[in-house]
């Protein structure tokens, strides 16, 4: 085999390498201030402030692309306090939040709030 043919079909099997690794690796879409605080609402706070959606990061230090920690003002029970949320991305559920309680999930995204049950 001619060694320039053999350079072409390495560079060619790299190229498609690099394609499909890239594929694998797509990040989800970004989570807007507009939807973080329409989720946020949906979790009981009547008034919301989304100052800022920090990308990547989860407030447990955790970094990963399928998250996002939003950082805010809010009124809850008749109380106003600080917002700082992690969300996650899923392909099905979109941006949400979820916590664990009486042995159930508990679930919010934009759509609305959902449960999950053994």
């Amino acid at each position: 085999m001619n060694l320039r043919i053999l350079f072409a079909y390495l560079a060619s099997l790299l190229l498609l390498n690099s394609i499909s690794i890239s594929a694998e690796t797509e990040q989800p879409r970004p989570l807007e201030k507009v939807e973080a605080e329409k989720i946020l609402l949906g979790m009981d706070y009547d008034r919301v402030v989304v100052v800022a959606v920090v990308k990547g990061i989860h407030q447990k230090g955790i970094s990963s692309l399928n998250c996002a920690t939003v950082i805010g003002l809010g009124r809850r029970g008749g109380k106003d306090q600080e917002i700082v949320q992690s969300f996650f991305f899923d392909r099905d559920l979109g941006w949400f939040y979820f916590e664990m309680t009486d042995g159930k999930m508990r679930i919010w995204n934009q759509i609305g709030y959902s449960e999950a049950k053994l």
